[in-house]
């Protein structure tokens, strides 16, 4: 009977863990076509979020973070897209059933578009409602010739109801959350009529009319000044806990997401470096090289100034990186002998579990 009871015991805390996960992304890979060859943006890829935390994305132009998030959406564009994987939203595959991508011949692409034109039926379903995006540009995101008011009244009555009194309701109640100083003024206005932080605030109004369980941000404070750019930041996550959803950032600055992520994933070429489970902000040890180098510069300089190795060809879908996607440009790969060395840059390392997350580097093998 104890026995039983012990099992029963079990089994609830290990659905208690389970019941947490609202994302889980396995081994996704995405190609594009140029010309003859095959651009792997994303290279099989494994990314977990938790209800309730704030997860961040970092890298730089070109790392793949951006293709993840469209992927999620069903909003990947060009040939052949999404190759393989599985995205579990609230345990259940966006990638149900994906064709299996062998070649780059025609009838593999017929394939691929014939799965994805029937897939956007589940997709749209979940966007807006369920999974809400923020993009870059609020300004360029809004209908110009729309009020902030019209705007939001069609988005709430796609997402929810027809009931006006329910819409002004959840319109005001946002608007303090938001801590709008004339509300009034803000949905008369057209998006032109609006200064950057205020656009941005009331595209983040339009984006939550659904009541979303996932808000994704994708570098939403790129087009504002550092001060309005950190309050932006600041309120999305305490939005996030008041009104009880998951965040994902998207971001380029590993300075600006420190103090608010629970955990952190690391980009580079299409594959994640270093995955960071922050328990205590003041304390953030990171273990592989590339992400210390992006500690060590202040305000995201790194990214300016560490660009994708051009002498690394990633053409040919059967001549992707082989090593570690940073082998060329570590110092610890000269730590050890030669075999290493040659370890590192002919073989790519997984992710592995260390204190603090999990990073991939043979060197912490």
């Amino acid at each position: 009977m104890l026995e039983n009871l012990y099992q029963e015991v079990l089994t609830l805390e290990a659905n208690t863990m389970e019941d947490k996960i609202i994302l889980d992304i396995n081994n996704l890979y995405i190609n594009f076509k140029n010309g003859s060859d095959i651009i792997r943006a994303v290279d099989g890829i494994n990314i977990t979020l938790y209800k309730g935390k704030t997860t961040t994305i970092i890298g730089e132009s070109g790392s793949g973070k951006s293709q993840t998030v469209l992927a999620i959406l069903g909003l990947t564009d060009g040939q052949p897209g999404i190759v393989s994987g599985s995205i579990n939203f609230n345990y259940h595959n966006l990638l149900e059933n994906i064709p299996l991508f062998k070649s780059t011949n025609k009838n593999e692409y017929k394939k691929l578009d014939k799965w994805f034109h029937n897939q956007q039926k589940i997709f749209k379903k979940i966007r807006g409602k369920e999974i809400a995006l923020i993009f870059q540009d609020a300004r360029a995101s809004l209908i110009p010739y729309y009020s902030i008011k019209e705007q939001a009244w069609e988005t709430w009555k796609k997402n929810n109801s027809n009931n006006e009194k329910l819409f002004l309701d959840r319109i005001f109640h946002l608007s303090k959350s938001l801590a709008f100083e004339n509300i009034e003024r803000i949905l008369s206005s057209y998006p032109n009529q609006l200064s950057g932080g205020e656009a941005q605030r009331a595209y983040i109004l339009l984006s939550l009319l659904g009541n979303p369980e996932l808000v994704i941000a994708d570098e939403p404070t790129s087009s504002l000044d550092p001060s309005t750019s950190k309050s932006i930041i600041r309120l999305l996550v305490d939005l996030s806990k008041e009104e009880n959803f998951s965040l994902l950032i998207i971001s380029h600055d590993l300075g600006q997401v420190l103090s608010i992520s629970d955990s952190i994933y690391v980009f580079l070429k299409g594959s994640i470096v270093e995955e960071l489970m922050i328990d205590d902000k003041d304390i953030i040890l990171p273990k592989h090289p590339y992400t210390r180098f992006l500690l060590s510069m202040a305000e995201g300089k790194a990214f300016r100034e560490l660009r994708v190795n051009k002498s690394i060809k990633r053409g040919n879908i059967n001549t992707t990186i082989k090593g570690c996607p940073y082998a060329n440009n570590c110092s610890l790969k000269y730590e050890k002998d030669e075999k290493f060395k040659s370890k590192c840059e002919e073989l790519k390392p997984d992710l592995k579990k260390v204190h603090q997350g999990k990073v991939a580097c043979w060197f912490y093998e």
